[in-house]
């Protein structure tokens, strides 16, 4: 498998794994602070017992087609003895290419490898979320971002509508972790009935790029009550009465239950004609 731990000069992991050692994208090779075993054999770089070198970073798969075969023979007898690209082919680090160098080829020779990079690997769990609001009102859930992969895996999320909010917003999940993300609703100034909003989360995983999480919410049919006036003041003379109107209206889009109640010795309800106590409206 290809080495995650060491970076080039420009600190970037830029190694395309290959048969028996990793082989650096520069072709001039690139320096690393390591040594390397690779299936039982050791690039003997320095002195023995010297753990790290800043020499060049090489790979006996000298073609790059993850077989180390006759035709990267063919590429390391042209450089045997030395040449312009002494670098490529000086796997003993010792400034030549000479024998030394042939044994770490033949002990790697007929080695083959498959590719692979580390990579992040994206699962989000739920993908559709359903809320059921009356007009003005908030809820919020949550959905989980996961990282079944092995890199880190960097995220974005923006959302389509105004009424939906993320938080986190972005974030970097590491290997075999995971973020939970809440997201707020909110049907102020919303019409009844149902509404849909996509929440987008785009990351680095190389084969789903871009996901995207369901919302829907059901603003619900609700009633609205109104009552005018709300108080009365009334200033009457010992054994008089008076009475006063208040109207009930019903503001929302659906059906108002009410019924009225209460009252003491000295007030009394009664309705005008044609308008009961308690109905719907």
């Amino acid at each position: 498998p290809p080495f995650t731990g060491i970076t080039d000069p420009q600190g970037q992991y830029g190694f395309t794994p290959a048969a028996g050692l990793d082989r650096s994208m520069d072709p001039d090779c690139c320096d690393v602070t390591t040594t390397v075993t690779c299936m039982g054999v050791t690039i003997p770089w320095g002195a023995p017992g010297i753990t790290s070198d800043t020499r060049g970073w090489r790979s006996v798969d000298l073609t790059g087609d993850c077989v180390v075969g006759s035709a990267d023979l063919v590429i390391l007898q042209a450089d045997f003895g030395g040449g312009a690209w002494v670098c490529r082919s000086d796997f003993s680090g010792d400034g030549m290419v000479n024998a030394p160098d042939l044994a770490v080829f033949m002990a790697h020779f007929n080695h083959q490898c498959d590719p692979t990079v580390p990579e992040p690997d994206i699962e989000v769990v739920p993908t559709y979320m359903e809320f059921t609001l009356p007009p003005g009102g908030t809820d919020t859930q949550t959905f989980n971002i996961s990282n079944v992969g092995d890199a880190n895996l960097d995220w974005d999320l923006a959302e389509t509508c105004p009424w939906v909010t993320v938080d986190p917003v972005s974030g970097t999940t590491g290997p075999a972790g995971s973020t939970d993300v809440d997201v707020y609703v909110d049907a102020t100034g919303l019409s009844s009935g149902g509404h849909y909003c996509e929440i987008t989360c785009t990351s680095n995983d190389p084969d789903e790029p871009t996901l995207v999480v369901l919302v829907y919410l059901d603003v619900l049919q609700v009633p609205d009550i109104s009552a005018n006036p709300t108080s009365f003041t009334f200033d009457l003379q010992v054994g008089f009465e008076d009475c006063d109107v208040m109207t009930i209206s019903n503001n929302g889009i659906a059906t108002l239950n009410w019924n009225i109640t209460g009252g003491t010795t000295w007030l009394t309800r009664s309705r005008r004609p044609g308008a009961p106590t308690s109905t719907s409206a």
